[in-house]
């Protein structure tokens, strides 16, 4: 079969899926055998948003003829088999990504939607999509089978659940442990899943009453700078968050710094003091967090509240309270806000069976906070810098030096 015999199935796949009657599309595609013209006239029916979108990349790949994909034969070799991604042992494992050697080949209907709308599969950069999806449309034709009326049913009901998978090696079928095998080869040829847009995030300013001081010692905060700059190169969102806390880390620790400094010549200064101290601050870590984050933030209540409100919903409030992330969030609660924020940070750090893991790869299942994750990343950026620029009492050292004896 020939690239241009698997388009013209395709189309009139489509043309069957959808029950549509158009005797000009029959004569262009089947008596003409011209897709130029057909796949425009076939847009011309009242067809859903997600098939003119269909229709448009092939129309595209029609008239690029990437490597002369139409007039080139497909080798067909290999069985289709249908994942579904609801059954319990797959439901937490469904990755959006393409991928092909010479045992599988393989694509999940998950890497054709972005934000809810049809990927571009005609451009280069997807063009590792569009030869699983080729390999599928030609097995599925050659002889017909009819997989692809599931594939027409992932478009129409945008539905996720379904991996498309073709097995070229003799071995029985097995879901679980073949698309497994699929994934680690994929990430093997150092693939990664590509980033949702949902999950993108940048900044043009982080501050944007940033201003130069002479009162303001800006020398003193040095150390967080290389911090901030590995915020700005965070390539998404969950990245971003995870440099911010540690931004918020060094404050809270900076805290407690302060206030040894400025007893030091007040009362005796104690190494025995400053060590028992440090192991409580490490032993108690969540509660430390969120008191020394009340301490230093406790008067901008009511900005964070009105960054973050707007997005907490019910059930984003339920949410952040059955994966423990923080109970009964309210956002103008500086101490539930530190709360929230110690929780998100434990949950992209950490991948324990036991807690609520928060990763790229399977950004929908926590797809209803990340309004909340964006509005407190935001909001939090800004605190930051205005604690440094207006010497902040918390976190500004009296003193460059202190003499211990």
């Amino acid at each position: 079969m020939t690239g241009k015999e698997m388009i013209s199935e395709v189309l009139v796949s489509l043309q069957q899926y959808l029950a549509i009657v158009d005797d000009d599309f029959d004569n262009m595609l089947l008596v003409d055998e011209d897709l130029e013209t057909a796949i425009p006239q076939l847009r011309t029916n009242p067809i859903l948003p997600v098939f003119d979108e269909f229709l448009s990349n092939l129309l595209a790949l029609v008239i690029e003829n990437r490597d002369s994909f139409l007039f080139d034969n497909f080798a067909v070799t290999g069985t289709i088999h249908i994942i579904d991604f609801n059954n319990p042992e797959l439901s937490k494992k469904n990755r959006g990504f393409a991928y092909s050697d010479n045992q599988f080949a393989f694509f999940s209907a998950k890497s054709l939607f972005d934000s809810g709308r049809l990927v571009s599969f005609s451009l280069m950069e997807n063009g590792l999509l569009w030869k699983q999806m080729e390999m599928f449309f030609v097995h599925d034709f050659s002889p017909r089978q009819g997989n692809i009326v599931n594939f027409f049913d992932c478009l129409t009901h945008q539905d996720s659940s379904k991996g498309f998978l073709i097995k070229h090696i003799p071995d029985a079928f097995n879901a679980e442990r073949h698309y497994a095998y699929v994934y680690l080869s994929f990430l093997n040829s150092a693939h990664s899943v590509k980033l949702p847009s949902v999950l993108n995030y940048s900044s043009t300013l982080l501050n944007t009453g940033l201003t130069f001081a002479s009162n303001v010692e800006f020398e003193q905060y040095f150390d967080i700078y290389d911090v901030l700059n590995e915020l700005n190169q965070a390539p998404d969102l969950l990245t971003r968050f995870l440099k911010l806390y540690h931004v918020l880390e060094y404050y809270m620790y900076r805290l407690y710094l302060v206030d040894l400094v400025g007893r030091v010549g007040a009362n005796k200064f104690f190494v025995r003091e400053f060590i028992t101290s440090a192991e409580r601050m490490k032993r108690g870590e969540r509660e430390t967090f969120i008191a020394n984050f009340f301490k230093i933030f406790s008067t901008d209540s009511a900005i964070i509240h009105g960054a973050v409100n707007p997005y907490c919903s019910p059930v984003v409030i339920s949410f952040l309270s059955d994966h423990n992330f923080s109970n009964s969030f309210v956002g103008s609660n500086v101490k539930k806000v530190g709360e929230l924020i110690y929780g998100l940070r434990c949950a992209i750090v950490h991948n324990k069976e036991s807690e609520y893991h928060l990763t790229v790869s399977f950004y929908d299942d926590f797809v209803d906070i990340i309004p909340v994750i964006k509005a407190l990343t935001g909001i939090m950026e800004n605190l930051i810098i205005e604690k440094i620029k207006t010497n902040h009492s918390h976190i500004k050292y009296p003193r460059r030096d202190m003499t211990l004896y």
